[in-house]
C-alpha cells in the first residue's frame, strides 16, 4: 500500500466498493450462474460413448461414502457435467443412460480445492452389466492453473516426530509440502515473503494481526492433528478469490455415519534421545519427560443428516532447564581489581586507587544490595554462574465440529476450538524468578452451503479468531526499585512484573522486560456465489474482515523502570572498568521512558472478486478474474498515534485531533523545535493519519493445458497482481511517539 495526495474520502471508497459489487452481480445475472472455490472442490467431466460421441441427458450420481449424502445431475447437450462446492472426502460416482451399461467409479479421495476430472466412456450393453473404474484421482493437478500441495491427516500422524509436534501445533509439518520454505516460525511459499501469505482454518483467517504472519501468537491457532482433515497450500497462480500471493489453509475433520473413537499417547524422555553435545559428552542435557495424549469421538447424531467430531489433547512436559550467566569474579565483587594491569582511576581524586582496590566504604549501597540479593557470585569457574529450574509446559485443547445435511445441496457446519498453553522458562538470573508464558486461543467457524439449483450455489461463511498472551517474570519492578532505594523520574510506576535493566559491559545483562499483554481478534464474514453455465464457471464474492488488537507500548523493555549502562569510560568521572563503575554507582548512561497509553487499534478490510473458469475444450482451461481490495488503515481509540509531514517546510507533526494534541509530553514538544503539531483536520488527513489507497484493482489470468488430453501431463502458467495487507507492524510504528518521553542522561 502507498500514500498519495488527493485520495478519495471514506464515503467515496464505500461508494466505489458498492458499485463494484453491483457490477459483479449484473455480470453474473447476464451469464447465469456457477461455483465458488472457498475450501470446496469439484468433480467435472464429459460423458461419451465408444465412438467418442457426447451423450446428453445421462444421469450422474455423486455420493459421499462416509455420510451417505448424494447429489444428482444430468449431462448437458455437449456431454459435460459438474458437481461444485464439494467438501473434501471420499466419493463414488455412478452414471446411467438409456441403452448403455451402468458406469461406476469406485470410491476416490477428493482434497480441498481440488478439481477431479472423470470422463465416463459408456458402452452399449444390457442392464445387467456394469463398467467399474477403480482409480480416477490424478497424481498432479491438471484442471486449474494453481500450483500448491497438501498433506492429509494420515500423513500428519505418520510424520517422524519424537512427540507429536511442538506445542501440539501441526503448522511445522507443512514444510514437507512442495513450494513451502520455512525459517523459524515463518513460511515462504514459492519465494514469497512471509507477510504475503494468508493463514486460515476452515476459510477463517488466523494470521497474526500484530506481526502480519504466523508468528508466535498465531502459531497455535490450529486444531489438534486428530481434528485435521487436510492442510492445503496454494502457492502460485491463485485466482481472484485469494487476496494474498499465497495461502495456507487447514480443513477440519467432519463426522461420518460410522461411530468411531480412538485414543493416543506419545511418550518421550531424555534417556531415549542421543546426547546433542556430541563433542563434549561431559555436558549433560537438561532432563525432560514428555507426555502427549488425547482422544477423539465421532459419529452420527442422525444418520445421513447430522454428524459430530470432537477431540481433546493434552501436552505435559516435565523438564529442567539450565541457564549460564557471565558474572563478576569474587575478587571484583569485593572491590579487588589488583589483577588488572591498568590502573583503576578514583573519580574523586583523578588518581589510581591504591593497589587497584576500592574501599568497602566507597561501594554504592544500591550496588551492594544488588550484589547481595540479585547478582550472584560465580559457581562454575571464575566468571560463570549456572542454575537450573523446573520448567514445565502444559497445553490443553478442545475441538468440536457439527455438520448438518438439510437436503442434497444444503449443508451447514460449525466448529469451535479452544486452546490454553502455559510454560515456564529460566530468566538470565535466578533472582528474577522464572519467566511464565500464558496464552489462550479461540476460533469459531460457521459455513452454510446452499444450492439454489444444480448450477447456482452459494456459500456464506463467518468466523471469529482470538488469542491472548502474557509474559511475566517473578519480580515487580516497582517493588524492586523501592527495595533498592533507586530514585527515578515520574510520580508513579506501573504495577507490573519486569525490572530495571543493569547492563555492565562484558557481563550478562540483568533485567526482565515489562509484561506486555497482547490481545488480538479477527471477525470475518464472506459470501461466495457460484454459477455454472455450459463451459463456464463464474464466481463472485465479498469478504469483510474486522481486525482488533490491544497492547501496551514499550520502547526498551524496562521503560519506566530505567536502563543503567556501565562501560569502561574514564571520561566524565569513570574508573576505566565497567564493573568498578557499577560498584561506585557511576553509570555511563541512564535511559528512562515514560510510555503513553496502550494501543487499542481497529481496522476493516473489504474484498470483492469476479472469476470465470472457462473450459475451452477437454485440453484447455482458462481462468480469468479481477479483484478489488479496500484496506482501511488502523485507527487507535486512544488517539495515541503520530505521523510526520515530510512535505512541509518544518517537517510538521500530525495527530488525530485536539484531544490527542493535548497528550503531547513536554519532552517531545521540545525535541521537535519549531515544527508544529497539527490535527488531522488541519493537515487535511483522516484521523488514521494515513490515506487509503483506493486503486487496489488486481487482475488474474491463468491457463492449464493438457497437451495429450489426459491427466499425466499439464502445462500451467499465469499472471496476477496482489496487494500486500498492511497490519500491525506498520501501524505500531506510529504509536506513542508524541505521548512518550524517552530520556537519556
Amino acid at each position: 500500500m502507498y500514500r498519495r495526495r488527493g485520495s478519495l474520502s471514506l464515503e467515496d471508497h464505500v461508494k466505489s466498493l458498492t458499485i463494484f459489487i453491483a457490477a459483479a452481480l449484473v455480470v453474473l445475472a447476464a451469464c447465469r450462474p456457477v461455483s465458488a472455490q472457498s475450501t470446496f472442490g469439484a468433480v467435472i467431466g464429459v460423458i461419451s460413448d465408444s465412438t467418442n460421441s457426447v451423450l446428453a441427458g445421462a444421469e450422474v450420481t455423486l455420493t459421499e461414502v462416509q455420510t451417505g449424502v448424494s447429489r444428482i445431475t444430468t449431462s448437458r447437450p455437449n456431454g459435460t457435467y459438474e458437481f461444485l462446492n464439494l467438501t473434501q472426502g471420499i466419493y463414488d460416482l455412478e452414471v446411467s443412460c438409456r441403452g448403455f451399461a451402468p458406469y461406476k467409479v469406485e470410491p476416490f479421495q477428493m482434497d480441498a480445492r481440488q478439481t477431479v476430472r472423470i470422463d465416463p466412456l459408456l458402452q452399449v450393453a444390457g442392464y445387467s452389466e456394469t463398467i467399474r473404474v477403480t482409480s480416477v484421482t490424478p497424481l498432479i493437478n491438471t484442471e486449474t492453473p494453481t500450483i500448491g500441495g497438501a498433506t492429509s491427516n494420515r500423513e500428519l500422524e505418520e510424520l517422524p516426530f519424537t512427540f507429536r509436534i511442538e506445542n501440539t501445533s501441526p503448522i511445522l509439518s507443512i514444510q514437507v509440502i512442495p513450494e513451502v520454505q520455512r525459517g523459524g516460525r515463518q513460511f515462504s511459499l514459492s519465494g514469497s515473503l512471509p507477510f504475503q501469505n494468508d493463514v486460515s482454518v476452515d476459510g477463517i483467517l488466523t494470521t497474526s494481526i500484530r506481526r502480519n504472519g504466523i508468528g508466535d501468537d498465531a502459531f497455535n491457532s490450529f486444531p489438534s492433528i486428530e481434528s485435521i482433515q487436510e492442510i492445503k497450500v496454494s502457492a502460485v497462480n491463485n485466482t481472484a478469490e485469494f487476496a494474498q500471493l499465497g495461502d495456507i489453509t487447514t480443513i477440519s475433520r467432519p463426522g461420518t455415519n460410522t461411530f468411531g473413537a480412538s485414543a493416543f499417547w506419545n511418550f518421550n524422555t531424555t534417556g531415549l534421545n542421543a546426547n546433542p553435545n556430541y563433542f563434549d559428552k561431559s555436558i549433560v542435557p537438561d532432563h525432560s519427560v514428555n507426555h502427549d495424549f488425547g482422544a477423539r469421538l465421532a459419529g452420527p447424531l442422525a444418520r445421513n443428516r447430522t454428524f459430530f467430531f470432537g477431540t481433546f489433547e493434552r501436552l505435559d512436559i516435565t523438564r529442567s532447564q539450565s541457564n549460564a550467566a557471565t558474572v563478576a569474579s569474587a575478587a571484583f565483587r569485593m572491590g579487588d581489581f589488583s589483577s588488572l594491569e591498568l590502573p583503576l582511576i578514583d573519580p574523586a581524586t583523578g588518581q589510581p586507587f591504591p593497589g587497584n582496590i576500592i574501599p568497602a566504604s566507597r561501594i554504592n549501597p544500591v550496588a551492594a544490595r544488588l550484589l547481595k540479593d540479585f547478582l550472584p557470585a560465580p559457581n562454575d569457574g571464575n566468571a560463570t554462574h549456572r542454575y537450573s529450574i523446573d520448567a514445565p509446559e502444559q497445553s490443553n485443547q478442545f475441538d468440536t465440529r457439527v455438520d448438518q445435511n438439510f437436503r442434497p445441496g444444503h449443508t451447514l457446519f460449525g466448529r469451535v476450538s479452544w486452546k490454553r498453553l502455559e510454560s515456564v522458562s529460566p530468566t538470565e538470573y535466578q533472582s528474577l524468578g522464572p519467566r511464565a508464558d500464558n496464552r489462550s486461543f479461540y476460533t469459531i467457524a460457521v459455513s452454510d452451503n446452499y444450492a439454489f439449483s444444480q448450477s447456482l450455489l452459494n456459500e456464506a461463511r463467518s468466523g471469529f479468531t482470538a488469542n491472548n498472551q502474557t509474559f511475566t517474570s517473578g519480580v515487580k519492578g516497582a517493588d524492586l526499585i523501592s527495595s533498592l532505594g533507586l530514585r527515578l523520574l515520574g510520580s508513579s510506576l506501573p504495577a507490573v512484573t519486569g525490572t530495571s535493566t543493569v547492563d555492565i559491559a562484558g557481563l550478562t545483562t540483568f533485567g526482565e522486560a515489562q509484561e506486555v499483554p497482547l490481545t488480538q481478534d479477527t471477525w470475518q464474514i464472506a459470501d461466495n456465489l457460484t454459477w455454472a453455465r455450459a463451459s463456464h464457471t463464474v464466481k463472485t464474492g465479498i469478504d469483510v474482515k474486522r481486525f482488533h488488537w490491544t497492547s501496551p507500548v514499550y520502547f526498551n523493555g524496562a521503560d519506566e523502570f530505567g536502563v543503567f549502562r556501565f562501560n569502561d569510560s574514564v571520561q566524565g568521572g569513570g574508573t576505566g572498568h565497567p564493573f568498578a563503575n557499577f560498584l561506585l554507582g557511576l553509570p555511563s548512561e541512564v535511559e528512562q521512558t515514560q510510555s503513553g497509553p496502550s494501543v487499542n487499534a481497529r481496522a476493516t478490510h473489504y474484498g470483492v472478486f469476479l472469476q470465470d473458469d472457462w473450459r475451452a475444450n477437454r485440453r484447455l482451461t482458462v481462468s480469468a478474474g479481477i479483484r478489488y481490495d479496500l484496506h482501511l488503515p488502523f485507527q487507535d481509540r486512544e488517539r495515541n498515534i503520530t505521523n510526520f509531514l515530510r512535505d512541509t517546510p518544518n517537517g510538521d507533526v500530525v495527530v488525530p485531533d485536539e484531544a490527542s494534541r493535548a497528550m503531547a509530553v513536554p519532552g517531545f514538544v521540545e525535541s521537535i523545535g519549531s515544527s508544529r503539531i497539527l490535527t488531522a483536520e488541519e493537515a487535511g488527513l483522516p484521523e488514521a493519519l494515513r490515506r487509503t489507497d483506493a486503486n487496489n484493482i488486481a487482475p488474474r489470468l491463468g491457463i492449464a493445458w493438457r497437451p495429450q488430453g489426459d491427466t499425466r501431463t499439464v502445462i500451467r502458467g499465469g499472471y496476477g497482481r496482489y496487494y500486500t495487507r498492511m497490519l500491525g507492524q506498520i501501524f505500531y510504528s506510529l504509536t506513542a511517539i508524541h505521548t512518550s518521553d524517552n530520556m537519556t542522561f
